[in-house]
């Protein structure tokens, strides 16, 4: 026994399991077995991320800056909303990633069956093992953890057999508990805390491989902030966010973007090309902007190669539109 175990622990053995490949569900990002977490406050949108992540996992479609290669199985473990209200919400998701009902018909599963389950009792837990037993998931949400347990949320012992609870009934599925952040100190209640803000006790989050927390955002410009806690891979800081009226998280520079393209193509009113005085002046209107700054707009329209800038005979300058302009989608 002593020297099986000394081959098992010794370095061959470590070299070997270093040279594995990681399975991922999102590349570079969450891999087979991965245990993550997304907090936010109430209305921040939370339930929304992760479905769209779940819709990215089993459609084989992109989740923000990862992507998807392989369609994979979901399982979504609603303890919150009415059948109504979820089925809705993805359907509006789905018909803007133009997702066919074959793809999600072969790989979502939603059961609502539930308002509450405790994974520390054996009877609950035998449950919720059936049911993935039966689905067979590569990934489940489970959404909310405050309806999947008893204990007492500040309690590190009990909540940390809470989360490892999670992670059994998961069994080899990599899965992601939805949780709230803990209420923000008076003037701070948009500040995202990140992993820090998770409400209760922090072995919560020391058991999770990985963090997603989501902030709603003061001021202008970029209306949610997610920032990432994470152990084995390596991730952004922090992700500035827009939100459709498709209900999709996307980064604020892709939505600026997409903003900017539509103006563009409004002050080019069908015509290949428009003098540059006339689209200072449009984004001016457009934007309620100063001309700097209009001009700036410009400059970025030419980087993204959607115009060119010409001069004309009587030496005032023309951006004319570009064959890569007329092949980008609003």
């Amino acid at each position: 026994m002593l020297q099986n175990r000394m081959l098992a622990w010794g370095v061959s053995e470590g070299r070997i399991a270093s040279e594995q490949k990681p399975i991922w569900l999102l590349d570079e990002l969450i891999e087979q077995g991965d245990q993550w977490i997304i907090n936010g406050a109430p209305k921040s949108g939370k339930s929304l991320l992760a479905t769209q992540l779940a819709l990215a996992i089993a459609s084989g479609g992109q989740f923000l800056n990862w992507k998807n290669k392989n369609p994979a199985r979901v399982l979504y473990m609603d303890f919150e909303l009415k059948d109504r209200l979820f089925w809705k919400r993805f359907l509006t998701m789905t018909a803007h990633n133009n997702v066919t009902d074959q793809t999600i018909e072969r790989n979502f599963f939603r059961c609502g069956d539930f308002q509450t389950t405790d994974v520390l009792d054996p009877v609950e837990a035998k449950k919720m093992i059936s049911i993935v037993n039966e689905i067979q998931p590569d990934l489940i949400i489970w959404d909310v953890l405050a309806r999947m347990h008893t204990a007492a949320e500040n309690d590190n012992g009990l909540m940390g057999q809470v989360m490892r609870s999670i992670r059994k009934i998961s069994r080899s599925a990599a899965h992601i508990v939805v949780h709230h952040a803990r209420k923000s100190s008076p003037g701070a209640e948009n500040y995202n805390a990140g992993a820090a803000g998770i409400r209760g006790a922090s072995s919560i989050h020391g058991e999770a491989d990985g963090v997603m927390s989501l902030a709603l955002r003061d001021g202008q410009g970029a209306r949610f902030s997610l920032r990432f806690s994470s152990r084995a891979v390596e991730t952004p800081d922090e992700i500035l966010l827009n939100r459709t009226e498709h209900l999709i998280f996307v980064s604020a520079n892709d939505s600026d973007n997409s903003t900017l393209l539509t103006s563009l193509k409004k002050a080019l009113s069908g015509h290949t090309s428009v003098s540059a005085a006339e689209l200072v002046n449009s984004f001016c209107a457009e934007f309620s902007i100063q001309e700097r700054q209009a001009k700036n707009y410009i400059r970025k329209c030419v980087s993204n190669t959607w115009i060119r800038r010409e001069r004309r005979p009587d030496k005032t300058y023309e951006y004319i539109a570009t064959d890569l302009l007329t092949d980008v989608s609003v």
